[in-house]
């Protein structure tokens, strides 16, 4: 009996020995990574499921049969609970559906039928595991636990779906030992071979975002005088310096050198005939902005929609350009140009700081652009996308309030400046603050400028951020036969029946001048039924309304 499960085992580990040089190969390439590590995409998935599927069916080819021929020693389950465990239901159910369904009608013994339907059921239990399995800090240990757990019952439900009762407890004692030792193990094996291959995954995201962060650090001062020769020396000093894998870096103000180091690089004339082909090109509409060249790759630089120059990134001749480094590229340039904008509105915001404005415009907090910066800074090294969005935003806003504030502009406007002004501080303060619009679709009507934003920021200010875990601003708009009604509503902490009394007067006490501003400036271009309405009460929120004449508007 020993022999013969020696024997059996044997067997077995010769099968696993060769799913796990499969595995091996397999997860060097790019396709496999994507099906394992994002199920989210359909393609994916039908990926991910055809090769635990087949990794299934191979199991039960690479059996043993045992004497008599009444069943089959076999590593089946690996793959239909690894498909579960790392894919989910959805992937563990078909899984466990293709692979069980081969077994019932592909191959004959007396225990078919039950066998096919154990292995549905084993990838249906690995699936809604999934969840849970993929929270552990180490998952191999849990995979060989399941793993047994499925296994065990596997044996017990074989005496339920199959008969006889002897043919079976003969056929368990035969194939349970071995397949609960082999099966759980090769399970622990094929989980710990994805784990490392994500893990090393993880290792080379780090390394880029390290080798990017040491880049940011390096530039958001060389250009705080702009994008001149000077500058863009130790730009490109500073990336080669941080990135050895290139090999030189040039950079051009439209069709000219100003900047070029290196390591080892060819001629700097045929860099300049190569270049200037594919920047002839570009401009010609005939290639993309982005040309790779091997091995080089160009991208154009812009501040805006002004194309400033071009940031060439080479390596030599015998050398390819990887995927890390076509996007380390792709994000060097957008560090750049969206370093470029920062320095603009920076600059407009010392004019605007030095600017002599108007009441209104006087009051807005200085701390604001000082928030703003840092927001759009932090989102420059985690999510470039959004510190562009922000960095228009930000320029909206600013654009507007530098407007004459006795300007009637139309509502549109005047709401795209609140969304700018939303934008900015939705990004400072994430789940603290929902802002919600409730605006039918009307006529364009005009509005005084710098009228809503100062009711949307108090209520941010002194509304929701002091609440604790926040809340939600909704902005509503209602039409009548004689108004335009407006209101801006929060649920936050309120304001105690004192304070309301001082809010819309010119006494020390107010909470806002932004408030008082905004009321003078409605009664005195539309009368007095068009000032601030403010109903409010302490702990359940404020609701600040005011009506615009249709007439009028």
């Amino acid at each position: 009996m020993f022999e013969i499960q020696f024997n059996i085992l044997t067997q077995l580990w010769l099968g696993l020995s060769l799913f796990m040089v499969i595995i091996l190969i397999l997860s060097r390439f790019e396709a496999f990574k994507k099906a394992v590590f994002d199920v989210s995409s359909l393609k994916n998935k039908i990926t991910f499921i055809v090769i635990f599927s087949t990794i299934g069916i191979l199991g039960t080819y690479w059996g043993i049969q045992v004497p008599g021929g009444s069943g089959i020693v076999n590593t089946r389950a690996v793959g239909v609970i690894v498909g579960g465990l790392i894919g989910g239901p959805v992937i563990g159910t078909f899984t466990g559906l293709i692979t069980g369904i081969h077994r019932i009608f592909f191959l004959d013994t007396f225990t078919s039928y039950g066998s096919g339907i154990i292995t549905i059921l084993q990838g249906i239990a690995a699936g809604l595991l999934s969840h849970h399995f993929k929270k552990a800090a180490e998952m191999w240990p849990w995979a060989l636990f399941i793993g047994f757990v499925l296994e065990f019952v596997h044996m017990l439900l074989l005496f339920v779906f199959s008969q006889p009762f002897e043919m079976v407890l003969n056929l368990v004692t035969q194939i349970g030992p071995a397949m609960l030792i082999t099966n759980p193990l090769a399970i622990a094996l094929f989980i710990g071979i994805l784990e490392d291959t994500y893990k090393r995954e993880e290792k080379i995201a780090s390394e880029a975002t390290k080798t990017s962060f040491k880049v940011i650090n390096l530039t958001m001062n060389l250009l705080k005088n702009g994008f001149n020769s000077s500058s863009a020396g130790v730009i490109a000093s500073a990336i080669l310096n941080t990135v050895p894998s290139f090999s030189w870096v040039a950079i051009f103000f439209t069709k000219s050198f100003v900047a070029l180091k290196h390591r080892a690089v060819p001629q700097p004339t045929e860099i300049n005939e190569a270049v200037n082909k594919c920047i002839k090109e570009i401009e010609n509409g005939n290639i993309t902005a982005v040309r790779h060249e091997n091995p080089f790759i160009i991208l154009p630089i812009y501040n805006r929609e002004i194309l400033l120059g071009y940031l060439v990134l080479g390596k030599e001749y015998d050398q390819s350009m990887s995927k890390f480094e076509l996007d380390l590229a792709l994000g060097l340039r957008d560090l750049v140009s969206l370093q470029l904008e920062i320095n603009e509105y920076k600059e407009q915001a010392k004019l605007l700081a030095n600017a002599e404005i108007k009441a209104l415009q006087s009051q807005i907090n200085p701390h604001f652009l000082f928030n703003a910066l840092n927001t759009i800074g932090f989102h420059c090294r985690s999510n470039p996308m959004t510190a562009k969005k922000l960095i228009s935003s930000l320029a909206d806003y600013y654009r507007h309030n530098l407007s004459d504030s006795d300007t009637l502009i139309p509502f549109s406007k005047e709401l795209n400046h609140v969304k700018a002004y939303v934008d900015i501080e939705m990004a400072r303060f994430g789940n603290r603050l929902e802002v919600r619009y409730d605006l039918p679709e009307a006529n364009d009507f005009k509005i005084p400028a710098l009228i809503l934003q100062p009711l949307v920021e108090n209520a941010i200010k002194h509304g929701i951020l002091p609440k604790e875990k926040g809340g939600v601003i909704l902005m509503r708009l209602a039409k009548s036969k004689k108004f335009y009604e407006l209101f801006v509503i929060d649920n936050g902490v309120g304001i105690s029946t004192d304070k309301q009394k001082d809010l819309l007067s010119d006494s020390p006490e107010r909470q806002s001048i932004g408030l008082v501003n905004v009321h003078k400036r409605l009664v005195s271009i539309y009368g007095s039924e068009s000032g601030l309405n403010i109903k409010s009460k302490e702990g359940h929120g404020t609701n600040i309304s005011f009506k615009i004449p249709l007439k009028g508007a």
